[in-house]
């Protein structure tokens, strides 16, 4: 599972934190495409829009209970596969 991006409020108190979050999204894209179909990655706030972040995440780093419904819902196919 990704690391979901931070809010606005995180990136301001730990510069750097959106790019490095982006970063380690990237490796471990990169370390899942090498078990060739036996681990996924999933991402569950990364097509959110960043005006919309909150309503899933309402301090920037911990889910709401949209969120944890969200992340259910991407989960649940993968772990069902």
């Amino acid at each position: 599972m990704g690391i979901s991006p931070c809010s606005p409020r995180v990136e301001r108190l730990l510069q750097g934190s959106s790019e490095r979050i982006a970063s380690a999204n990237k490796a471990m894209r990169v370390l899942v495409q090498s078990y060739a179909g036996r681990a996924s990655f999933v991402s569950i706030l990364e097509e959110v829009p960043a005006d919309e972040l909150e309503r899933y995440s309402s301090d920037g780093v911990h889910f709401t209970a949209l969120g944890h419904q969200r992340a259910a819902e991407r989960l649940e196919p993968v772990l069902r596969s």
